[in-house]
């Protein structure tokens, strides 16, 4: 796998931007907090088992239907309000609140 120009440029921009969105995220919530919320993201990430769906073209409902012989929903909705409830928890109400106004600003910059 050779990467073009353009898409070398791509890699960079999006590293740049991760790395830019980790300063901010640490300026309003601390870095030990930032710490916890990576923590989580890595535990969401492997419990998801999104690389699964890249590489094996399949989705983790599938993928955990799959191997315990019953379908769990492990996308969407239902992981998305387990992560709220964890980084509130984790985070506590003021800087989880926080962080969904930066998720949210970050959003609406993205969308076309």
């Amino acid at each position: 796998l050779r990467l073009t120009e353009r898409g070398t440029s791509m890699l960079a921009d999006s590293v740049a931007g991760v790395d830019d969105l980790e300063v901010e995220l640490a300026s309003m919530i601390g870095a030990p907090a930032l710490a916890r919320m990576q923590r989580v993201a890595e535990d969401l990430y492997q419990a998801l088992r999104l690389e699964v769906e890249v590489f094996n073209g399949r989705t983790p409902v599938e993928v955990a239907t799959a191997s315990n012989g019953q379908a769990e929903r492990t996308t969407g909705d239902a992981a998305i309000e387990r992560l709220a409830q964890r980084l509130t928890q984790e985070l506590g109400r003021g800087d989880a609140a926080q962080l969904a106004e930066l998720l949210d600003t970050q959003a609406k910059r993205t969308s076309p």
